[in-house]
């Protein structure tokens, strides 16, 4: 499968350290200065825009202290395009030299404040040549490892919780949360945390 197209965006700068979020958008075709942009046929025939797109937040791995957006498995940013998502896959600052709640998890609520404060709208009129409204009343985030704690991380975020469209979904791949387990084959390892994608298509009926 083709590695989807995506353009960088600077979502905060801590210390002049710029960090930034690779965005995804579905229906991608070659534009001008090989960033994507949203394909015309997308464009509702009755009104003549787009359709607003949920966003999913996807986070990388890494036991906190290593890694980047790229490590991300493409495969599933593309199925979230084909479902006409728009995944957002974010680097954070990596632990020791920050610490955990200070760092990563500050990181990726300061994200989602971008996200609900206009930081991606901007983003992404700035890379489009046409309107790509947002769905914010369709948030979602997942991650792999401790990407799966930092998204579990957005759920207890009282900015996230007093926002009046918080997180609608939820889903941890082999998220690093109870630290007493020795084998991954344990019984604990089977209990269902959270949400899955298959939530997530319910909430947004398609």
């Amino acid at each position: 499968m083709a590695t989807p197209l995506s353009f960088r965006a600077v979502y905060k700068v801590v210390d002049g350290q710029e960090i930034d979020v690779d965005v995804y958008l579905p229906a991608q075709e070659v534009p001008k200065g090989g960033h994507p942009i949203r394909e015309s046929s997308l464009a509702s025939p009755s009104e003549g825009e787009c359709s607003p797109a949920a966003l999913v937040i996807d986070i990388h791995g890494g036991a906190f202290m290593l890694g980047s957006s790229d490590m991300v498995n493409k495969d599933q940013v593309q199925d979230c395009l084909n479902r006409g998502w728009i995944v957002l896959s974010p680097n954070h600052r990596l632990c020791p030299q920050v610490d955990l709640l200070d760092g990563p998890m500050r990181d990726c609520r300061d994200l989602l404040d971008w996200v609900y404060d206009g930081g991606l709208r901007d983003a992404v009129s700035s890379e489009t040549s046409s309107p790509y409204p947002l769905d914010l009343d369709h948030v979602f985030a997942f991650g792999t490892s401790s990407g799966g704690t930092l998204a579990l991380s957005l759920v207890s975020y009282p900015g996230c919780a007093s926002r009046s469209s918080p997180l609608q979904g939820l889903q941890l791949i082999q998220a690093f949360c109870r630290l007493g387990v020795r084998s991954f084959a344990s019984s604990r390892w089977n209990l269902r945390y959270v949400r899955t994608m298959q939530l997530c298509r319910q909430l947004l009926d398609i």
